[in-house]
């Protein structure tokens, strides 16, 4: 996901950016960094000299920053790829370890993540709780700690929660020297299931399981009252074991609780190694009266071959379910002036798989008097795309909408001005030659010495639109009053989406 950092300490005579918001970053999720107060492109992650080196939060440009101030202000492009998960360089492994040797991990900040996925596999046993995987609130206490056991041969999954700030694998070998060694840890956004084990698997206390609490109840119609169903020692009154005898009363019983045992419809006894011994004292079980609703009188005779039901239907419930089945659905009323509680949500077809679009030059391009196509860069759809002068040809199945186009001039004369023309191709890549859908006039009047700048954007509330398989460029003009000549720079970019 992109964002803009706006938290960062520049440093110009350095070349050094400060990520103040992280502890770490990597290289490949800055994307671009303009400096907007002397409108110059300092960093990009494609663009050649334009690149730079990471050292944890720090950024090292390779371009340079001479005449710039520490003031200036940046725009930052960061592309966040927590939300598919990261791979801990810093606290995986593949290298064998000695007999008792120890593998510690660097600590890291884990504190945009929710779920640590930690896989292993070990051709040797580790030591007695040899898998450690520590977090700490301070990154020096290590208070919370998991630690599991490793066989031989056998690869392990383990599915631990975020629970502080920072985080460690701490790996110690067993009594043998390991042939082959593969752990990997795994950072992500969203809470993984436990690791998975097959019904037929043993089980120890290394097993990774969700706790679920549950209770048995049955209903007494004759207190009207919900009971718990208890299993029970049948002669000593204790909890049951494997070997003891199963009395179950409350749960098959129909009959008065004040009836002696002799006369009891259903009685049913047992073990657990022999079953349950089921005793029915009758053959027809009659059953009438009103069950849960005053308007739905059950009668009839049930466990023989025909069981008579009569149901009332004149009530509001079944009427709305019958509707229901039907696939009807009747709107609710609206007082005027009067806000509702319910409502149907909607979704516009444009906003349904829609992939941002975005393209411009990177650096200020010196016009000609010959109308020439630009070379643009961008991204689409998250993935980045390389400087060509026929970047954008609508994607199959897609529509494409610009809602935006910016163009800047910078005056290299006292006049002059740039024309700027957003051109289509309905059959393929853009041309030179290809229709012009939009054309923007940018640093006519407004420079009036070399040096200055003027800027043009349009937005599009409705958006133009373009089809799948349409090509989209841009090309530039220079025009001093009525004659095409260079007269300046231009910058240009395009803001849109496919959908």
């Amino acid at each position: 996901m992109k964002r803009t950092i706006s938290n960062y300490a520049f440093n110009a005579a350095l070349k050094t950016v400060t990520f103040t918001d992280f502890a770490s970053i990597r290289l490949e999720s800055i994307l671009l960094i303009t400096n907007v107060t002397r409108n110059i492109v300092i960093y990009q992650l494609t663009g050649t000299g334009m690149g730079g080196t990471v050292a944890t939060n720090v950024l090292t440009l390779a371009s340079s920053t001479t005449g710039q101030a520490d003031t200036d202000k940046l725009n930052i492009i960061f592309e966040d790829f927590v939300s598919g998960g990261v791979v801990s360089v810093a606290n995986s492994t593949a290298t064998n370890l000695a007999l008792n040797a120890v593998f510690t991990g660097a600590s890291e900040d884990i504190l945009p993540y929710s779920n640590i996925k930690v896989s292993i596999f070990s051709s040797h046993a580790s030591a007695t709780d040899g898998l450690q995987i520590q977090q700490s609130s301070n990154n020096v206490d290590w208070d919370s700690s998991d630690t599991y056991t490793i066989p031989a041969a056998t690869n392990r999954s383990f599915s631990v929660p975020v629970n502080l700030r920072f985080f460690r694998i701490v790996y110690t070998n067993g009594a043998t020297a390991t042939t082959s060694l593969r752990l990997q840890v795994i950072f992500s956004a969203q809470d993984k299931q436990p690791s998975s084990v097959r019904p037929q698997d043993g089980r120890s206390n290394d097993n990774d399981f969700v706790e679920v609490l549950s209770s048995l109840m049955g209903y007494n119609s004759l207190t009207n009252a919900w009971n718990r169903i208890g299993i029970t020692n049948a002669t000593t009154g204790g909890n049951e074991n494997l070997v003891d005898r199963i009395k179950v009363n409350a749960a098959l019983r129909m009959i008065d609780n004040a009836q002696p045992s002799g006369s009891k419809l259903v009685n049913v006894t047992g073990t657990q190694a022999l079953g349950l011994d089921v005793n029915v004292k009758n053959t027809s079980l009659p059953v009438t009266g009103t069950f849960f609703q005053a308007t739905q009188p059950v009668s009839g005779t049930f466990f023989q071959t025909t069981q008579p039901v009569s149901i009332a239907t004149n009530t509001p419930d079944v009427t709305d379910r019958a509707a229901r089945l039907l696939g009807v659905v009747t709107p609710i009323a609206i007082t005027k002036s009067i806000q509702g509680t319910t409502g149907f949500t909607t979704q516009d077809l444009k906003d349904a798989g829609r992939n941002q679009v975005h393209y411009y030059t990177v650096i200020p391009v010196l016009t000609s008097a010959t109308d020439t196509l630009q070379s643009l860069t961008g991204t689409k759809a998250g993935v980045t795309v390389a400087a060509t002068t026929t970047p954008a040809v609508v994607t199959t199945g897609k529509i494409q909408r610009i809602t935006r186009i910016a163009a800047t001039y910078v005056a290299t004369a006292a006049s002059g001005y740039g024309i700027v023309r957003l051109r289509y191709n309905t059959a393929g890549v853009v041309a030179i030659t290809s229709p012009i859908a939009a054309t923007l006039l940018v640093g006519a009047g407004a420079p009036t010495t070399a040096n200055s700048t003027a800027s043009v954007e349009s937005i599009l509330d409705e958006g133009w639109e373009f089809a799948a398989a349409t090509g989209i460029g841009i090309s530039v003009q220079g025009f001093a009053a009525v004659t095409p000549t260079a007269v300046g720079y231009v910058l240009v970019a395009i803001t849109g989406y496919e959908y």
